[in-house]
């Protein structure tokens, strides 16, 4: 779940691939990513990925939440053909307006086949999909990507927020990006919130959005609607949600 900084209320989910294997159980997608990519699988398994999450987002309109969902796209899947034909076809099954959509894309894809995947992002945007540029700060972070991307959405990465409170200069950085992204009106979502002092600095500095442990961890996507019913009948804070 991502949280809305101000309300502490769930806005959208970001999904997230997981492998229970029946023997290994839970396979890392550290694991299985590399393998997918390089096999060609990541294509099927990416339009599996994209198809439960539209249905879900579906279900839970239907019921009255209505909520984002972002999914993350390899370089692969950006080169893909029929990517765009693809995302209109699930869409369209799902009777889902683009702007549910939230597709996340890292920097490192973008510098792989620059040209190409900026071509498919404008496209996406065309059809009123918004774009996140995830993981930044983990090293290749450049404030030119933010000008050519144009992100609706900038993802601060857990590796930055998690020394904001110990070290001034990870604080100052934090605080610069997010102001530079509001004035290119980008929003941003603060990866790895884990203490109620990194929450209350980041909101201090109006980042739009939280995700992170402190919050809530990981949940099975049958979890969703059970948080959001009990976000509908309370308005207190949400308590830390430790499954």
């Amino acid at each position: 779940p991502i949280f809305q900084q101000e309300t502490k209320q769930i806005d959208s989910v970001d999904a997230l691939f997981r492998w229970d294997h029946p023997d290994r159980g839970i396979v890392s997608p550290g694991d299985v990513i590399p393998l997918a990519e390089e096999s060609g699988f990541i294509i099927e398994l990416g339009e599996c990925v994209l198809q439960t999450v539209c249905n879900n987002l579906r279900l839970w309109h239907k019921a009255g939440y209505f909520i984002k969902a972002a999914v993350n796209l390899s370089v692969i899947q950006f080169l893909q053909t029929d990517l765009l034909d693809m995302i209109k076809r699930i869409l369209h099954e799902n009777e889902l307006d683009p702007k549910w959509i939230n597709i996340e894309i890292t920097e490192s894809a973008i510098i792989e086949q620059e040209a190409k995947v900026l071509a498919k992002v404008r496209a996406m945007r065309e059809m009123g999909i918004q774009i996140s540029l995830d993981d930044f700060g983990t090293g290749y972070s450049s404030f030119k990507k933010l000008i050519d991307l144009k992100p609706d959405v900038l993802k601060l990465d857990r590796s930055l927020i998690k020394g904001i409170i110990e070290d001034e200069d990870s604080m100052e950085i934090t605080k610069a990006v997010i102001q530079l992204a509001h004035k290119l009106s980008i929003s941003v979502i603060a990866e790895g919130v884990e203490t109620k002092e990194q929450f209350e600095l980041l909101a201090d500095f109006e980042c739009d959005w939280i995700q992170g442990y402190l919050l809530s961890r990981p949940v099975p996507v049958e979890n969703i609607e059970k948080l959001l019913l009990g976000q509908r009948a309370t308005e207190n804070e949400p308590q830390p949600i430790n499954e």
